[in-house]
């Protein structure tokens, strides 16, 4: 099983981001780095630790920064997806979950190769760690 893991740093630290899966979990260094938690349940103060208090940063694929008044969990949704990774959900379906007649068997495969590439890239359940 290929181990789903991001990592990212911002001005409060280095951090990286695997699924919460107890294989997986048994392998992280725990001597080089500090759970903070599960993202699905990261308070706001818990975020403002991980992204600057002030100001909250906007990303874009590009990997640009557009500063706006947003809270921190939005912003570490934003800078997630802006590495091209998604949260919680495969934003493609797959086409025998979706109840419409495909127009062809080019459109189907297509839409089911976007399905999986994006689930290799999805985290469902996943926990963030603060490098020391």
């Amino acid at each position: 099983m290929e181990v789903k893991e991001l990592r990212f740093e911002t001005s409060k630290g280095k951090f990286f981001i695997v699924e919460n899966i107890p294989s997986v979990l048994r392998q992280v260094p725990h001597d080089f780095c500090d759970r903070i938690g599960l993202l699905y349940g990261l308070t706001e103060e818990q975020a403002r630790d991980i992204v600057d208090s002030s100001i909250y940063d906007e990303y874009y694929p590009n990997h640009t920064r557009i500063s706006l008044t947003k809270s921190a969990l939005d912003s570490i949704r934003s800078l997630i997806q802006s590495k091209g990774w998604y949260l919680f959900d495969n934003p493609y379906k797959h086409p025998q979950t979706m109840e419409i007649i495909p127009a062809s068997l080019n459109w189907w495969y297509e839409q089911e190769q976007k399905h999986i590439e994006a689930e290799s890239r999805t985290f469902h359940n996943p926990v963030i760690f603060k490098i020391k």
